[in-house]
């Protein structure tokens, strides 16, 4: 709370935070969440950046890993400045991830998130390679991916 004769910023003030339903695709055919299955995130601005995370929990039943890598939509458009070519590396990690293969007791993956366009982003395992429909495991009942990102915005 502002006390007598502090000088508050609008940019200090920042915005409240707003639900979002973050998509889960794949570049070739979309993953199925399944009966159960939820996709929920949260973001909001500070100035010129976006804090964002998303969840995705693959359901009980009804699941379908699809097939390609799979991509996360942004809650607003990043700056083209911050975008890559798509190609892998070709832009610095905007964000970090866990992974949890529910079917291995324990087992669980790190990563990093990358924009490959203004509106979406892939993740890339720790171990090397991209998040996808068998990467780093064939996805499947009660499954988590778990994101949260950080990127600038025009």
């Amino acid at each position: 709370m502002p006390v007598g004769g502090d000088i508050i910023l609008a940019s200090d003030l920042g915005q409240a935070a707003t639900a979002w339903t973050p998509a889960l695709t794949a570049t070739t055919t979309s993953p199925t969440l399944g009966t159960g299955g939820t996709s929920t995130g949260v973001w909001w601005r500070e100035g010129k950046l976006i804090y964002a995370t998303a969840r995705f929990v693959f359901g009980t039943a009804g699941v379908a890993a699809g097939t390609g890598d799979y991509r996360i939509s942004l809650p607003v458009a990043a700056s083209a400045s911050i975008v890559g070519s798509g190609a892998l590396g070709d832009a610095p990690p905007t964000g970090t991830a866990t992974m949890r293969d529910a079917s291995a007791i324990g087992t669980s993956q790190g990563g990093i998130a990358q924009l490959v366009s203004a509106t979406s982003a892939l993740l890339l395992v720790n171990a090397g390679g991209v998040v996808g429909a068998a990467a780093p495991w064939v996805w499947a009942i009660n499954d988590r991916i778990n994101c949260a990102f950080v990127y600038p915005i025009d």
